[in-house]
């Protein structure tokens, strides 16, 4: 757990940094001093040994205070708020006056479509929650900042044993080698998938003669067994009409894990993907798991299908 002092400088550093775009105007250019007479250069000295020169803090000077920071994020219900408790704590208590405005922008997806209008203009907010592949999607136009001086800043930064308190692989997945190692996000939170099954409707599957195994399933053929059961025999404490086995919400990184998928990859609207078996692969193993409903958003399958085949017209052989 973060003290207050930190996730304090954690929101300065974020504040911070969505102040750097708006400051990197063309310099202006200095007026050039007369030219002085040349000196007359002294008899060669011994070169002094001089010690090695501490890193620079180009952090040092800057000074947020009083600022107005607008943070999208995508958190709802009890995330939500302890999100926004977390900023008003800040807004309340950070030394240097400045407000966070914490607003809810939709999904991850919503939030970057809305990225990609506003990019590099004065609508566009001064902190967003991004997965990486959307961060880098972002710095092809320049619109995110290297934070590793941020981070690392003897004046704002976090101290070495403060970052070591970050699981290191989590702290390593914002840092770019495409972008020459930038840091071009920082990880405020993870998530994780956490699967629950019901003991009592595998009890009763088991006890109709649906499975034949006691327990959760331990293998994924029992998961499968157990899941297309579950269809055929609904739970008899259910409080909702029809039955369901198994539940899967299906997006690009779930796409990834099945067989005979890979390079996931979305830009924008459009969803590419190699499919080593073909489509049939994929739609028929969707119907083996007795797959009811299917539901693709931020694009849609149609969407998808268009923006490929736009101009196209399909057809169908008569039978």
């Amino acid at each position: 757990m973060f003290d207050k002092n930190i996730l304090a400088r954690l929101f300065a550093i974020l504040v911070i940094a969505s102040l750097v775009l708006a400051a990197c105007g063309p310099a202006a250019t200095p007026t050039e001093a007369p030219a002085q007479p040349a000196a007359t250069e002294a008899p060669d000295q011994p070169a002094a040994t001089e010690a090695p020169a501490e890193p620079m803090d180009e952090w040092a000077d800057v000074d947020p205070s009083g600022q107005t920071v607008i943070f999208w994020h995508q958190h709802t219900r009890a995330r939500e708020e302890s999100l926004l408790k977390i900023v008003n704590d800040f807004n309340a208590n950070n030394e240097w006056g400045i407000t966070v405005e914490a607003e809810f922008q939709g999904s991850y997806g919503d939030i970057f479509n809305k990225m990609l209008g506003v990019l590099n203009t004065p609508d566009a907010p001064g902190i967003v929650v991004a997965y990486q592949n959307q961060a880098a999607t972002y710095q092809l136009a320049d619109g995110l900042v290297d934070m590793n001086g941020m981070v690392n800043s003897p004046e704002w930064g976090l101290s070495a044993e403060e970052q070591a308190d970050f699981f290191p692989g989590f702290w390593k997945q914002d840092v770019f080698p495409t972008y020459g190692n930038a840091r071009l996000a920082f990880p405020p939170n993870r998530s994780m998938e956490v699967m629950y099954y019901n003991i009592e409707w595998l009890a009763e599957l088991k006890a109709a003669g649906a499975i034949d195994f006691d327990g959760p399933p331990t293998t994924p053929e029992q998961f499968k067994a157990a899941a297309c059961a579950a269809v055929e025999n609904p739970f008899s404490k259910a409080a909702a009409e029809g039955s369901m086995g198994y539940e899967l919400s299906v997006d690009a990184s779930r796409f990834a894990q099945l067989p005979g998928v890979s390079d996931v990859r979305t830009q924008g609207t459009a969803v590419s993907l190699r499919l080593h078996d073909g489509i049939d692969a994929v739609i028929k193993l969707a119907a083996e798991h007795t797959v009811l409903d299917m539901r693709v958003e931020h694009p849609s399958l149609d969407e998808v299908f268009m923006g490929y085949y736009e101009g196209a017209t399909v057809t169908r052989e008569q039978q």
